[in-house]
């Protein structure tokens, strides 16, 4: 098998060198000239970029630093926090379970955690549906920011996070919005997502996703983040999360991360690689993870306010390419920013960075991503 494999994809290449068209080799260096220009642009430390096609052809590639003190230069497979793209995980796994009748998208969040002691403490509790919960129109407000959110996560050191944990900080708070009447992005959203998910079916979210995507889709370096020390971890660089990691530079002297990463759960929660999201981002968006109908109801949007007509989905962010609806996920972890597509109908593509910085990045991070997904389009139709 694996001789029949490397065969196709020379014979592959061969073709396209016959047609004009540049070698994989050839593609991949103008990738890492075009993130070379961006890095010069916009002065970030380091980033990946990687592509997967249908066909089983895939490229990786990586600029500047995984850790600019030591010296260290980043890799293709550098692993870092992928923020709320993991939402994308938890939701193919609760649409799963929807589809096996086990939840029902309209449920009342109250018949799954209804029973639960801080129930009637949790704005818009009685009214909001699992529906709502996944697009983000629960009215239910954000619960990570504020001091005492950040002290708890600073001082928590190597004590794992449970979902009874981050539960309260969700609580006591006004309802932004009656559920169904706006929209509002929230963390909170898909930690009572899960929360229902786990009470209805009696499993664990995490060892759910790794059992149904993870080990299937070969997604070797994605991680559930739930512990400071993990294997190959990229350092980052803070801004925007300073207030969450309480230095500069996300690692400890160690290698370890300086906060306990579990504090995101379903709101994100994972370790990834560029290589892996695109892969999972071709698997979920062409149609291997879910049902058709299914799917095709996961990319039924509404306007959602990050950006001119965005809209967003059942876990899936909704945005234009110049070919047309692009479905994916942005991701948002202290020091890391993460780009995650699937892009012309036919393959999947991401990009990470080791900073939170958006004006580092001139807040082109998806721009660049979109710009290398046409190189590869264009290289190999």
């Amino acid at each position: 098998m694996k001789i029949r494999v490397a065969l196709g994809l020379a014979a592959l290449t061969i073709f396209a060198a016959a047609q004009g068209q540049p070698t994989l080799t050839e593609l991949n260096q103008r990738l890492v000239e075009r993130l070379k220009a961006f890095q010069s642009e916009a002065g970030f430390p380091g980033a990946t970029f990687a592509y997967v096609l249908p066909d089983g052809r895939q490229g990786a590639v990586a600029v500047g630093f995984a850790d600019k003190e030591r010296n260290k230069t980043m890799q293709p497979d550098a692993r870092m926090p992928a923020g709320s793209t993991g939402k994308t995980f938890f939701a193919a796994w609760i649409l799963q379970e929807i589809e096996g009748g086990r939840l029902g998208l309209d449920d009342p969040l109250a018949k799954h955690l209804g029973g639960e002691a801080w129930f009637k403490r949790l704005a818009n509790g009685e009214a909001v549906t699992l529906r709502q919960l996944f697009l983000h129109q629960s009215g239910i407000p954000e619960h990570v920011y504020g001091e005492a959110v950040h002290q708890a996560i600073r001082g928590r050191g190597d004590k794992p996070w449970t979902p009874a944990d981050i539960v309260p900080f969700a609580l006591d708070s006004k309802p932004l919005f009656e559920p169904g009447k706006g929209w509002a992005y929230a963390d909170t959203n898909y930690i009572l997502l899960a929360l229902a998910a786990e009470a209805a079916t009696k499993q664990n979210g995490y060892a759910e996703i790794e059992r149904r995507f993870l080990r299937p889709f070969g997604l070797k370096g994605t991680q559930p983040a739930t512990k400071r020390d993990m294997e190959g971890l990229t350092m980052g660089y803070t801004t925007l999360g300073r207030d969450f990691v309480g230095q500069e530079t996300t690692l400890d002297d160690k290698g370890a991360f300086r906060v306990n990463p579990g504090f995101e759960w379903a709101g994100g929660g994972f370790v990834s690689t560029s290589q892996d999201l695109a892969r999972w981002a071709l698997s979920l968006f062409g149609g291997k993870v879910l049902k058709p109908e299914t799917l095709t109801l996961a990319k039924q949007g509404v306007a959602a306010r990050t950006g001119p007509g965005d809209q967003y989905g059942l876990g899936v962010q909704i945005r234009d390419g110049e070919w047309g609806k692009g479905y994916g996920h942005g991701g948002f972890y202290p020091g890391y920013l993460t780009e995650m597509e699937y892009v012309y109908d036919r393959f999947g593509v991401a990009i990470q960075f080791n900073t939170d910085s958006g004006q580092a990045l001139l807040r082109g991070r998806r721009r660049v991503m979109l710009e290398m997904a046409k190189m590869v389009h264009e290289a190999t139709r």
